[in-house]
């Protein structure tokens, strides 16, 4: 397949418009339409439909832009190498995380991949889920990790962790019976909630599909506030697993025996930016670090029914 036609097809389909691809590959409106007409003869099939508007990719197109995006990426990294502009290990490695997860990796992972790898220049963002897909979308970091991503072809997307979602209290708290708990049974919670989360989505279908008993209930932005406040008062919160990393001598936490509460974790990174191997390293080492809370909640576990 040419090339040319592959920038050409591209450009269109991210910009929607002939013109506009035209104008951002600095050539002649013609030679787009040209190009389109031949790639459409190569492949024998219909990738644009044309309208007054501009063009509307086809399913055959939505195919062909997906597996087209490494390729491009791959022959970026090839072209790169060989001019030599860049030296993949010492290229600046920028991360997104939802400050949930930033806080437990800080305390399983992160300084250990310091020590390990003190070439590596680390950035990490701290943003809220809903900024972190347009990051994420425009390049501007090397990977990011979510709950809920979107589907979205400039995006590839890969399942990490399925998290356990627990009751966690103060210490203090003598309302919750030992061992696992059917929420449904319980005496009604005060329960603090997460807002504009997309945690916030997951917990709310559970506590509507199941009717969970809520007497009050709050809504706080950060995660690190609410298990603040969890620990001085009789509030509980239900939270992934890993929240609790670093709390253990500070909270106790349920394991939720109905409903069963998971949540899924993602990374997410830019279909046109390829994977550097410090990147592949930090993303393997979060991977670890969510197995690991999970042992770790799995044994505290073992223990309170001992």
């Amino acid at each position: 397949m040419d090339f040319r036609l592959i920038k050409a097809f591209c450009a269109v389909y991210e910009e929607g418009s002939i013109n506009k691809a035209a104008a951002r590959l600095n050539t002649a409106q013609p030679s787009i339409s040209v190009a389109i007409r031949n790639l459409e003869t190569d492949l024998k099939t219909i990738l644009f439909q044309r309208s007054a508007a501009g063009v509307t990719p086809t399913t055959a197109a939505h195919g062909l832009y997906v597996s087209l995006q490494k390729v491009l990426v791959d022959l970026e990294a090839a072209r790169k190498a060989v001019s030599g502009e860049i030296s993949d290990n010492r290229r600046p490695l920028r991360v997104a995380l939802p400050p949930r997860v930033a806080k437990s990796m800080f305390f399983t992972f992160i300084p250990r991949f310091l020590e390990e790898y003190p070439e590596v220049d680390l950035s990490i963002i701290e943003i809220f889920p809903h900024r972190l897909v347009d990051l994420t979308i425009r390049g501007e970091v090397d990977f990011s990790i979510t709950l809920a991503p979107p589907t979205d072809d400039r995006l590839i997307i890969s399942r990490i962790a399925i998290e356990p979602i627990v009751l966690i209290a103060s210490r203090n708290n003598t309302e919750l019976p030992p061992g696992r708990i059917n929420l449904a049974e319980i005496a009604p919670l005060k329960l603090i909630v997460p807002s504009h989360y997309p945690l916030r989505s997951i917990l709310d279908r559970y506590i509507q599909a199941e009717s969970i008993p809520i007497s009050r209930s709050i809504e706080i932005e950060m995660i690190p506030a609410i298990i603040d406040l969890v620990k001085i008062s009789d509030w509980v919160t239900l939270l992934p697993v890993s929240s609790m990393m670093g709390e253990y001598d500070h909270l106790i936490a349920r394991e939720i025996a109905y409903p069963e509460m998971v949540t899924d974790v993602y990374s997410i990174r830019s279909s046109k930016r390829k994977m550097s191997v410090s990147a592949d390293l930090f993303l393997k080492g979060i991977d670890d670090a969510f197995n690991k809370s999970i042992d770790i909640w799995r044994e505290y576990c073992e223990n309170c029914r001992a």
